[in-house]
């Protein structure tokens, strides 16, 4: 019996949180040559297939209400609930991972967390996405079995379709659901 319980204790501490990954910066540093990347997904939105490994959570969004074009500032809690690490990018900039040497080759991992916005009118959507880079030999957080992280963003709320800008016209500001996911 008190095996167990020290066994439960210890599991219980294990889990902690690890980070914060801000990804505030309106103004990426962008790359000056196509590198390699990694292939896989963790996650769910648009082209990205489903892996449980992820528990993602929505903790904030700065207001309840948005228009194109606003700005929204939130916050997800990203937690490894799977039974394996997870290696996280850990920069917002693909162009800091870019080697001196112009002729070096590198190869990087991408993630991104989406936010969906959905018209309760119609239940028609879109999604706005928070990028961060890293390369498995520097800039990037193992996350563990039941570690977390908190990820910051702050975005400008951009579609491309023509039918949310008619909407926009035709009506007063969305009231909107956000959702999240993680890919990578």
């Amino acid at each position: 019996m008190l095996a167990g319980a020290a066994l439960v204790a210890a599991s219980v501490v294990a889990a902690q949180e690890i980070g914060r990954l801000d990804l505030t910066d309106l103004h990426p540093r962008d790359r000056i040559r196509v590198p390699h990347t990694f292939s896989g997904e963790c996650g769910g939105g648009a082209n990205f297939t489903s892996n449980n490994e992820l528990t993602i959570t929505l903790v904030s969004l700065d207001k309840t209400s948005y228009s194109l074009g606003d700005e929204v500032t939130y916050e997800v809690k990203v937690q490894n609930s799977g039974k394996a690490p997870v290696e996280i990018p850990w920069t917002p900039h693909s162009g800091d991972l870019e080697p001196a040497d112009s002729l070096e080759s590198y190869t990087f991992l991408h993630a991104a967390i989406s936010l969906t916005f959905t018209d309760p009118d119609s239940n028609r959507s879109f999604a706005i996405y928070a990028n961060s880079f890293g390369s498995l030999d520097r800039s990037t957080r193992k996350l563990l079995p039941g570690e977390w992280i908190f990820v910051r963003a702050h975005q400008k709320i951009e579609a491309y379709e023509e039918w949310w800008w008619t909407k926009i016209k035709d009506s007063s500001p969305l009231n909107v659901r956000a959702s999240e996911s993680y890919s990578r």
